[in-house]
């Protein structure tokens, strides 16, 4: 079907105005046309009103004369009466005249024109027979003018009274009569008018129509396509509307169809966009797996929808990961994640959700899980995916991962909770042991507000200034003196102490170790230096090193700033080191003892025996003293395989050249023990508990006053 020319369309609507105003038009002339026969209508009606009115007056007036003259005529004595009557006969006479001189002016045909005239003429012959009656009267012979008045005038008068009658009863026949007729005129006129503006009103309505439909037709089907795309069916772009071009609606649709089909390909650009974007935001670009904000997003939308029942979350994370970052590189750890995500993504099919949370940090969502024995049977599932090694740029990997285990709805009933408890529980399986999997439980929970409250008790602590640093003595074994000390940092807590094992964990976990670990230092240094300038014997003083402050880049440079603000020599200084601070590390660590060593400071390996107690980075590294770790000499004595661990160790370090230190020496028979097998020092209660500086002053009084 082809459209209505616009320009056509103009004509046509120019056509449907003239025929409006031609319509107005005719209406209005009509009306003008009817209201003006009406007005001469009833002109012509008024005047036969007052044509009846003023024929009745003369016929009253000729009545009147009759009756008069007859009075005149019978009453025959002069008299004043008798003059008056005279004088209104000829009044009467006079005014009938009158009246039929204005009938004459007021006539409306040619017909009542000749009754009139015919009535003047009638009226002046009466007139001038009554004038003759009267003077016969005037003259006294009554008879004669009884006589003539009988045989001449009373005829005029009934004639003209018979003439006045029937020209009353043609005026009201004809008024009446044309009242009528007009009312008809009127009213047919009326009606034509209706009847043509009714046609051509209809007329213009089915044009109008007809018009507005050819008109709308393909605008609306545009307006269609819109709200087809405005809806995202882009498919519907494809119905072109097939219109002349030549006509603006054409080119408006073809200029319509070109524009659609460029915002074809725009939301097909955006389409593609939104992809890019979707996989930025909610995928992992290294592994391909959903990112966190997917994950907790999916999880927000199970626990929003309400119909969710039981679901499990197993929060996985690689052991000792940051060792391979750290010697190998992060491109050689990246490749490992890439590969572990794919090897999961592959063997647990049927899983709900697999993401990665950040960096070796992995979760599993998995709905209908309702016990803790499924859960184990997925966990399981999980571990056997690492006993197959890894590669990497030629090097092989075995790796192994700690999972916690939490259960929607025992162990949280909204996402924060279940997420905190999983990762709980992660942590609790890393404590236990590496390669394994751990439920969430409450005592877990305990455990995580304590380590919360500990956070904010040594934040608090380091702002009031109240940790304290005690030292023990380390005695010589074979003469009993002090020949060195060990400071340790305290906690003070409500009138006692936090034990440091329960502290220092959280301090390195925290980062908080460094400053600490520093200040200790600094301390320990300076009270050191003060116990030398007041002439106690010089005690070399040992300095607990953590992991994290070993790995400092610019550790050697605060040791160098703390011995130069403490004036203290660095042969009267000794760092503790735990054997896992830089077993990662061998090239680094190699590099940190030389330094450390190079400035005179002594290094000893505190714990050892409970590590890894290579022998082969005994001969590597420049190492001064072996401190034989609590839990060998508490057993000794007692248990055959902690005392020769014990003598293993003296006889291995004694062969290395080192100084050999036994901790928690508490009983006589572990001095016996250690004195036998020629232990150089011991450190203990059995000689004395760490001691506040004063307390500690104290002993070395006594060694100086026995000395």
């Amino acid at each position: 079907m082809k459209y209505l020319d616009i320009r056509m369309s103009y004509k046509i609507l120019l056509v449907i105005v003239v025929m409006a105003f031609f319509l107005g038009i005719v209406g209005l002339s009509g009306f003008v046309a009817i209201k003006e026969l009406s007005r001469n209508m009833e002109i012509m009606y008024n005047k036969r009103v007052i044509s009846l009115e003023m024929l009745g007056h003369c016929r009253i007036l000729s009545k009147n004369i009759e009756l008069t003259m007859l009075n005149i005529i019978t009453n025959r004595t002069d008299s004043p009466e008798r003059s008056y009557s005279k004088d209104a006969v000829i009044q009467n006479l006079e005014e009938i005249d009158r009246l039929l001189v204005e009938l004459q002016d007021n006539s409306l045909d040619a017909q009542e024109q000749a009754s009139i005239d015919q009535l003047l003429v009638q009226n002046y012959i009466y007139h001038n027979s009554l004038s003759t009656v009267l003077r016969l009267i005037n003259a006294g012979d009554f008879v004669l003018a009884s006589s003539y008045y009988e045989e001449n005038a009373k005829g005029y008068a009934e004639h003209i009274d018979r003439t006045l009658w029937q020209m009353m009863s043609q005026n009201q026949f004809l008024a009446d009569k044309q009242n009528i007729d007009g009312q008809q005129l009127v009213n047919r006129f009326s009606n034509g008018i209706l009847l043509l503006s009714i046609v051509f009103g209809f007329i213009a309505i089915l044009a109008g129509i007809r018009f507005t439909k050819m008109i709308t037709h393909p605008i609306n089907e545009m307006v269609r396509q819109v709200e087809q795309v405005a809806s995202g069916n882009v498919t519907a772009l494809s119905d072109y509307v097939p219109i002349d071009t030549t006509d603006e609606i054409g080119r408006l649709s073809r200029s319509f169809y070109h524009m659609a089909n460029t915002l074809k390909a725009y939301i097909q650009e955006i389409i593609t966009v939104n992809e890019q974007l979707w996989e930025v935001a909610y995928q992992d670009a290294l592994t391909g797996l959903p990112n966190r904000r997917y994950f907790v997003e999916r999880l927000n939308k199970l626990f929003s929808e309400k119909t969710t029942q039981h679901l499990a979350l197993l929060y996985i994370d690689l052991d000792r990961f940051k060792y391979i970052n750290d010697t190998l590189g992060h491109h050689v750890g990246d490749q490992i994640l890439a590969a572990v995500a794919e090897r999961m993504a592959a063997c647990l099919p049927d899983i709900d959700t697999l993401a990665r949370l950040g960096g070796d940090e992995f979760i599993l969502l998995c709905q209908n899980v309702t016990n803790e024995q499924q859960a184990a049977t997925l966990a399981a599932q999980v571990i056997a995916v690492f006993e197959q090694p890894f590669s990497a740029q030629t090097n092989t990997f075995h790796i192994t991962c700690s999972i916690g285990i939490s259960l929607y709805p025992q162990d949280g009933k909204d996402m924060d909770s279940i997420l905190r408890a999983a990762d709980t529980a992660m942590y609790a399986a890393k404590q236990r042991g590496n390669n394994s999997f751990q439920y969430y439980t409450s005592k877990m929970q305990q455990k995580v507000l304590r380590r919360m409250e500990l956070e904010n008790i040594i934040h608090q602590t380091i702002e009031k200034e109240g940790f304290q640093v005690y030292y023990q003595p380390r005695v010589n074994i074979s003469s009993g003196q002090i020949v060195g000390m060990e400071a340790l940092l305290r906690l003070p807590y409500n009138g006692g102490f936090i034990s440091p094992a329960e502290f220092i964990p959280v301090a390195e976990e925290t980062g908080l170790i460094l400053s600490l670990g520093a200040w200790v230092l600094r301390t320990a240094c300076k009270q050191n230096k003060q116990w030398q300038l007041a002439g106690y014997p010089p005690l070399r003083v040992s300095v607990n090193l953590s992991p994290n402050q070993f790995n400092q880049k610019d550790l050697l440079l605060q040791i160098k700033r703390i011995l130069t603000e403490t004036k203290l020599p660095a042969c009267w200084l000794e760092f503790e080191i735990t054997e896992g601070a830089f077993m990662n590390k061998a090239a680094a660590t190699l590099k940190a003892f030389a330094d450390i060593k190079s400035l005179g400071i002594h290094i000893s390996i505190d714990d050892f025996g409970t590590g890894y107690s290579s022998l082969s980075y005994l001969k590597r590294f420049d190492i001064d003293c072996l401190k034989i770790d609590k839990s060998f000499v508490d057993e000794i004595g007692q248990d055959s395989k902690d005392s020769s661990i014990a003598h293993t160790i003296i006889s291995m370090g004694k062969s290395l050249h080192m100084m050999i230190v036994a901790e928690g020496v508490e009983k006589q028979e572990q001095l016996d023990f250690l004195q036998k097998h020629n232990c150089d020092q011991i450190q203990g209660y059995i000689f004395s508990r760490p001691l506040p500086p004063t307390e500690f002053e104290k002993l070395l009084q006594k060694q100086v006053r026995f000395a």
